[in-house]
């Protein structure tokens, strides 16, 4: 006798799929999949199908993450599942057409489109772009016909006027350029002959990097020689494949009468620095521009074969040997990446040999390269106060960027160069305008010479950063904003003795304020914050950025109340120019700040501004 079977037992609600979840889950999916991070969302678009498998909104989603990760036999399987699921719902037929577009079978694509049209019901909310994505292709496909029919009695080159030719050409990158004189003797002729393609020689096109092809040194030779003296700019992206060819072929064709202005490379172990100063020799005696992305002390070379350069950049160099006697009597521009051993006979040697300098850029080292060094115990900057006797000797530099200024070892020493140092800045001399300052990590300033800094340069101070200063006081900074009327951009990241009573200054002083960083301050709290944001406060309408990631003191609360803040001016008939003008906000690593008050903020705020919101790892 055969017995029935069992009936499944019934589904406890304890056991039924959270809503709550579902949602939760899929924004984070989103989010995500707008930041680009594709199998993160593909995981939780997946964890939201396992929980509600017959939303075809999930399901559409998921597919689209399958097309941007290339899995388009996953995503054209997933919009047929769709399509079973609501045989009258166009948007399964939407999904699989797309698929088939994308693999490049438009008589498959026409077919499912033909069919859907067929099956959608008319009340559907996605039957017009149906219709609208159906036409297209078959227009399209009646277009590729026509086109196949032709193209063996067209000639492009002949049919097409020369001023439209040359419009094309003209937005080419050079390699393609060179190609295209391979196509026909007409081609060959005007691109050779037309000026304007061989003033600006840039290889560092993205199809090289797309296609994973490395540049080779007779595809760099053969755009040179074509460029001849009319060349004005080159730039050569990294690529193993370049040798010592290159900059030959650059000191033959410039032969000493060049037009060369502007040179960018990053050497590699096949290039010797024996073709560099030939290439110098060569195009120097023009040459305004030179950066070296490595092999920095390469660059010393140009003090002696460069007498017009206006900017100098170069990376993985050692300042005693780069700036040992350095020579740019016209240099404006100094940039040093990963520069190590720069000391105070460093900035004398750069206040002595290039006393038109108007921006001088050394940052601190990158953590990699710091690594990297760690073991032979180099410094990246092995400055003191001394330093600033050479820098007011700069009477035209408006742009200052310092690795750090440490103590000297010794209180007796450390002292009476405070003490010299104040009385360089009290001198009645010609000093430099500073706009800009920055000197992050540095040990040595006390507030006393901070407040005399002020009183130097406030006229014309627009920004200054001043992280990962330990005894920098509210006071001092106090100071500096009621000193500096056109202060723009304030950073003061790491620096413990910041406190709420500086915001409440800022939200009274600060009337140009457009930068503001307080990353990983302890004692900044939503009190504070509340003043900051307040839509009475000063900088409410010049305020774009502001960083508060990981600041312990940061809560839900502040940010709840700034958002009632701004569904009252939503809500208001106030004008714009009353509302925030906030583009860009960090809550990375607050934790106190709750995900659902995040989600508020988000949905409060223009799409157009960026918030930073998560938690690292560690």
């Amino acid at each position: 006798m055969h017995r029935p079977s069992p009936r499944p037992a019934k589904r406890r609600r304890s056991e039924s799929p959270s809503s709550e979840h579902v949602q939760r889950y899929r924004a984070e999916a989103v989010a995500l999949y707008r930041a680009q991070k594709y199998a993160a969302a593909l995981k939780r678009f997946d964890q939201c199908i396992a929980l509600a498998p017959y939303q075809l909104a999930l399901r559409d989603q998921r597919a689209a993450t399958l097309e941007k990760l290339g899995n388009i036999k996953e995503a054209s399987r997933e919009g047929q599942t769709m399509m079973a699921m609501a045989p009258d719902r166009a948007i399964g037929y939407l999904r699989v057409g797309k698929c088939f577009q994308l693999a490049g079978r438009l008589p498959m694509a026409q077919q499912v489109y033909e069919a859907g049209l067929n099956a959608v019901a008319v009340d559907d909310p996605w039957r017009p772009k149906l219709i609208a994505v159906a036409t297209e292709l078959n227009e399209l496909v009646q277009t590729t016909v026509q086109s196949k029919t032709s193209s063996s009695t067209v000639d492009v080159t002949q049919k097409l006027p020369v001023e439209l030719q040359l419009m094309v050409l003209h937005h080419l990158p050079t390699n393609q350029r060179i190609c295209c004189m391979r196509v026909c003797s007409l081609w060959h002729r005007l691109i050779k002959t037309t000026p304007a393609f061989w003033t600006t020689v840039d290889l560092r096109t993205r199809t090289l990097t797309a296609t994973r092809r490395p540049l080779h040194s007779e595809h760099a030779q053969q755009a040179i020689v074509q460029c001849g003296h009319r060349l004005t700019t080159l730039r050569l992206p990294k690529s193993p494949q370049l040798s010592s060819g290159v900059l030959r072929t650059l000191a033959k064709s410039m032969g000493g009468y060049g037009s060369l202005r502007q040179l960018e490379l990053t050497p590699s172990a096949k290039i010797s620095e024996g073709s560099f100063i030939a290439a110098l020799q060569a195009v120097g005696p023009r040459l305004e521009e030179l950066i070296l992305h490595a092999y920095g002390n390469w660059a010393r070379h140009a003090w002696s074969h460069c007498p017009r350069l206006l900017r100098l950049e170069a990376a993985h160099a050692t300042a005693t040997m780069l700036l040992d006697n350095a020579r740019g009597p016209s240099l404006r521009t100094l940039r040093l990446v990963d520069c190590t051993f720069v000391g105070d006979q460093s900035m004398a040697w750069i206040a002595g040999g290039c006393p038109r300098l108007q921006s001088i850029d050394i940052p601190p080292l990158s953590p990699h390269t710091a690594r990297s060094i760690a073991s032979t115990a180099t410094m990246s900057s092995t400055l003191t106060l001394a330093c600033f006797r050479s820098i007011v000797r700069l009477t035209e530099l408006t742009h200052l960027r310092l690795p750090g200024i440490h103590r000297t070892r010794g209180m007796t020493t450390a002292d009476a160069e405070l003490a010299a140092t104040i009385d360089v800045l009290r001198r009645d001399e010609p000093r430099p305008s500073l706009q800009m300052l920055d000197l992050s990590a540095s040990t040595a300033l006390s507030n006393g010479l901070l407040l005399e800094m002020i009183r130097v340069w406030h006229p014309t101070l627009r920004s200054v950063s001043l992280n990962r200063l330990p005894e920098l006081s509210d006071t001092v900074v106090a100071t500096l904003v009621a000193s500096c009327t056109s202060l723009e951009c304030l950073h003061l990241g790491q620096c413990p003795r910041i406190t709420d009573a500086l915001l409440r200054t800022l939200s009274t002083e600060a009337h140009h304020l457009r930068e503001l960083s307080l990353q990983a301050n302890p004692n900044i709290t939503s009190q504070g914050l509340d003043a900051l944001l307040a839509p009475d406060a000063a900088c409410h309408h010049t305020l774009a950025r502001l960083d508060l990631s990981a600041c312990p003191g940061v809560t839900s609360g502040s940010i709840d109340r700034w958002i009632e803040t701004l569904r009252e001016q939503q809500s208001s008939s106030s004008s714009s120019s009353s509302r925030s003008n906030l583009q860009w906000i960090s809550l990375y690593n607050c934790h106190k700040v709750s995900r659902a008050s995040y989600d508020r903020l988000r949905s409060l705020l223009p799409p157009s501004t960026v918030i930073h919101y998560g938690f690292s790892d560690v």
